[in-house]
């Protein structure tokens, strides 16, 4: 120990032996209940907290510009709601002015009923809910948009058409019925600016919807992909182990069914980290700007 006399004032000069034990199990008992720090949270204990975060969003209304930048001819755009403190991120090629007219946090639908709103020009497609773990003021995790996505639920008709097969009306308003926003989450989890831990969707190889969920990290945070699973919704009750292909996993997710997921695939969700970053430094975010869920 550093502080051998703070200790010692701690535990106390025990009387006897039977003291001394009681007074160090009560110590140790307390040390063991704390609850932990930012900094030890990962994508282990983060991504349940996030994914209700998105299955609960505010309502757009609520949604305001808290600071912009321009990083490499584009514009960052940080956006919060009520609170005040930064929720989304935005990538945009103009300014974003009015996040509340121009995000979309859950799948609307046309006033007719017959498809719902899919990402266009009129929509920003380019955010993501952003979150600072550890305190240190620098976004460290991202769950960040895809589009709109049928989800399969426990009630999925067992005879609907395979890819490439027509769909009548029934069976196209089951799919608009299952339509939910589609996020994928990046994770640094030893806080070095690089992306290490990723979570996308697994899809179902004969329909293309999505079925669950698929983890995968850099154990080592050296890049290389050594560890991945399957999940539906709980990440920590995992479903199968992913299978080995090369260097990385076989992914079933909107870049290739059966193609690999390794370190190259990585590497590339490290952009939008990268920009994010360098616009919260340039907007002076400090720990006490993001939201915490």
């Amino acid at each position: 120990m550093r502080n051998k006399g703070l200790i010692n004032k701690i535990l106390g000069r025990p009387r006897s032996g039977s003291t001394g034990i009681m007074v160090i199990v009560l110590c140790l008992l307390l040390l063991s209940s704390a609850s932990p720090s930012l900094g030890e949270e990962n994508i282990l204990t983060f991504y349940n907290k996030t994914a209700a975060r998105i299955q609960s969003p505010p309502d757009e209304s609520y949604l305001r510009v808290i600071c912009r930048k321009k990083i490499d001819n584009l514009y960052v755009t940080f956006v919060g709601w009520e609170t005040g403190k930064v929720l989304l991120a935005a990538i945009t090629q103009k300014k974003l002015k009015k996040p509340d007219k121009e995000i979309l946090l859950r799948v609307r639908f046309t006033k007719s009923l017959e498809r719902p709103v899919l990402p266009t020009r009129d929509y920003v497609v380019d955010f993501g809910y952003v979150y600072d773990r550890n305190g240190d003021g620098k976004i460290d995790y991202i769950s960040y948009l895809v589009g709109p996505m049928p989800f399969k639920q426990k009630d999925f008709p067992a005879n609907y058409p395979k890819r490439g097969q027509p769909i009548n009306l029934h069976q196209y308003k089951i799919a608009l019925e299952s339509m939910a926003l589609l996020f994928r989450h990046r994770a640094d989890d030893n806080y070095d600016g690089k992306v290490d831990a990723v979570v996308i969707e697994a899809l179902d190889p004969e329909t293309d919807w999505v079925e669950g969920r698929m983890a995968l990290r850099s154990t080592k945070f050296d890049g290389a992909v050594d560890e991945a699973w399957f999940f539906k919704d709980d990440i920590s009750v995992k479903e199968k182990d992913a299978e080995r292909l090369g260097n990385g996993f076989r992914a079933r997710w909107i870049g290739g069914i059966g193609s690999i997921f390794g370190p190259v695939e990585l590497a590339k969700t490290d952009y939008a980290l990268s920009m994010f970053t360098e616009a919260a430094e340039k907007c002076k975010l400090t720990s006490g700007s993001f939201y915490h869920p």
